[in-house]
């Protein structure tokens, strides 16, 4: 860390992970869905701030993650920032469980249709983070701009399903080799860019192995029971996307 004017600090590299509310923007088409909207938020927000489980099970300390500025929240996104002064190879493991705690959580809220449900998409990657503090109020303004940021977003942004990703030079327990579906929308040229440099799924699964709760059969089941259920296209296409990760991941691929 280095501080390079008055009101900045720049972190060479930092690992960060963007992760967005699916669905969230359909539901505010109707006013009368936006307690829903709020719920999902609300859950979501609490799931990472409390740092715990929505589930009794915990699986240990591997999962806490010391919130670098306690994170960004706004609309439906929210960025996770790793503790800068960890080594790069510890902030991806401490951060990593924690965004497959988030992802399997929303989906088993989901599924269970409980309250405050939501259902989460992530990116992780490294890069360069500076921050600037503008000293408009009492408290002071803190506003977080770089590379691992803008990386992050994008790796969340151009998949089709409920999960995550991150390149594969940054192993992990909790990330697997996986041909990642990719949104129909994004650039060709951004799809080829990243292909190439190998993503790989969060591998959620592995938290979700741990709640006892959790049954693969029954996991599979309950997401093609609500992929045959969906009317949107989009939506179909990312419950089918996230059954065949759950389905390879019985077969063993």
């Amino acid at each position: 860390m280095k501080r390079d004017a008055e009101h900045d600090t720049f972190h060479e590299e930092i690992a960060v992970a963007s992760i967005d509310l699916l669905g969230v923007s359909s539901l505010l088409k109707e006013d009368s869905n936006a307690t829903i909207a709020m719920n999902a938020c609300e859950g979501l927000v609490g799931q990472v701030v409390v740092g715990q489980h929505a589930y009794e099970h915990r699986v240990g300390d591997s999962l806490h993650i010391e919130l670098f500025d306690r994170g960004m929240y706004f609309g439906d996104s929210i960025y996770l920032f790793a503790d800068p002064t960890d080594p790069l190879d510890q902030q991806v493991e401490k951060l990593l469980p924690l965004v497959a705690t988030v992802i399997w959580v929303g989906l088993f809220s989901q599924i269970r249709q409980e309250k405050k449900r939501f259902l989460a998409r992530a990116g992780i990657a490294v890069g360069n983070l500076r921050i600037r503090t503008i000293p408009a109020t009492p408290t002071g303004n803190v506003f977080p701009m770089g590379t691992a940021m803008s990386n992050a977003h994008q790796i969340e942004s151009s998949q089709a399903w409920i999960g995550g990703a991150l390149h594969s030079d940054l192993p992990s327990h909790h990330a697997r080799p996986y041909r990642l579906p990719y949104e129909v929308s994004m650039s060709h040229i951004w799809q080829e860019e990243h292909t190439n440099q190998n993503l790989d799924a969060i591998n959620w699964l592995k938290v979700a192995s741990d709640d006892e709760r959790y049954d693969e059969t029954y996991l599979l089941r309950d997401l093609n029971t609500i992929a045959s259920q969906q009317n949107d296209a989009r939506a179909l296409e990312k419950w089918m996307n996230t059954a065949s990760f759950v389905e390879a991941n019985l077969e063993g691929a």
